[in-house]
């Protein structure tokens, strides 16, 4: 990479970005902050990607995949998609100052290391091209880790500092103009729920006292943190008129204007808890799913259909069969979940059962 322009590679990845902040839709003091922010959060990651000469590491592997500038621009590329989907979400919400400014120095380690898991998992993969990831959907897998990251910060703050003080701007339009295109296209999961109309019947506005929309606030804060799967799954669960009342209060303005916040931050607390007992269930059928076929097939017959495949999801794989006769698939594949993200784990075990058991 001796020939290779960084600084070029940085301010086109943050240009584009910058482009995508919508001067309309962000106070002039949050424009400024947020092309702050994308710029040296970008040359920072890009720092730190140029210290692996050696390549990335791959866990399990003496071997790291060969840094390159292809491997360091689609780290970067993913890197600033997760701090612009962060950005946005804080403006969502009104998290400003000083606790913005900790959130986003948090988040970006994590979104980092994420990038680079995405990276290791998509390295090889134009060998497969019946296996692959596009750039839309490493950039969904991005934004829902991203968006995990910034519940998970959020819950934890106010568990130990009480309630956020949210700051949301007023007269803010619905969403930014330039939120649903990311450098090529933007991830489907990340659409915002639709315009809603003022629903007929409204609580009396009051701050001091709870109300039976409560609940409905509480839903529509929860849904912006959920993929669209499991928002639709939840919806289906209540009525045409209460879905109205779910996409009124999907607006911050709406919140403030008619409910008590902090009886809209019980309720909102109560389903984090039943998300976060009923989330291990959803993720071991996958992994039961995997057990299974690694049971059922031989090592040959299953690992011939990615033979061709990035090596850290051969070696996920191999992984469930080391040992194996001592010890139940189920518990390998708990062993092996960590060195594939779950998104992608979900994709392979779609892409072999549906070629092992096509019925």
């Amino acid at each position: 990479m001796a020939d290779f322009d960084i600084q070029n590679v940085i301010d086109q990845v943050s240009n584009q970005m910058i482009s995508r902040l919508d001067t309309n839709w962000l106070t002039p003091d949050e424009y400024q902050e947020d092309c702050t922010i994308l710029v040296e959060f970008n040359k920072i990651a890009a720092g730190m990607l140029l210290q692996d000469e050696q390549g990335i590491e791959i866990p399990g592997s003496a071997q790291p995949i060969p840094m390159d500038e292809a491997l360091l621009t689609q780290a970067l590329v993913l890197f600033a998609e997760g701090v612009y989907y962060a950005i946005i979400k804080c403006a969502e919400i009104g998290l400003v100052g000083d606790l913005k400014r900790n959130l986003m120095q948090n988040l970006a380690m994590e979104i980092y290391n994420q990038a680079r898991q995405v990276v290791i998992a998509t390295f090889g993969q134009e060998h497969t091209p019946e296996f692959q990831f596009s750039h839309e959907q490493q950039v969904d897998i991005i934004a829902k880790a991203t968006e995990g990251y910034l519940v998970a910060y959020i819950t934890d703050y106010e568990r130990d500092n009480g309630p956020i003080d949210y700051q949301p701007a007023k007269e803010r339009p619905a969403e930014p103009q330039n939120a649903a295109a990311p450098m090529e296209q933007a991830p489907q999961a990340t659409a915002a729920l639709p315009v809603a109309e003022t629903p007929a019947q409204l609580p009396e506005k009051s701050h001091s006292g709870a109300t039976s929309h409560d609940k409905y606030g509480a839903v529509a804060l929860l849904l912006t943190t959920l993929p669209s799967a499991q928002r639709a799954r939840i919806l289906k669960g209540f009525t045409v008129e209460e879905k109205e009342l779910i996409e009124y209060y999907s607006y911050p303005q709406h919140l403030e204007q008619n409910l008590d916040l902090a009886c809209v931050e019980a309720h909102l607390k109560r389903f984090r808890e039943i998300i976060k007992k009923t989330a291990p269930a959803a993720k071991s059928s996958v992994q039961k799913g995997i057990a299974r076929l690694v049971e059922s097939y031989s090592p040959e017959k299953l690992l011939s259909y990615v033979k061709d495949e990035r090596p850290l999801v051969k070696r996920y794989l191999e992984a469930l069969y080391v040992g194996q006769a001592g010890r139940s698939g189920k518990h390998q594949a708990r062993q092996a979940s960590g060195q594939l993200p779950a998104r992608i784990e979900e994709i392979l075990y779609k892409y072999l059962s549906k070629r092992l058991e096509p019925s």
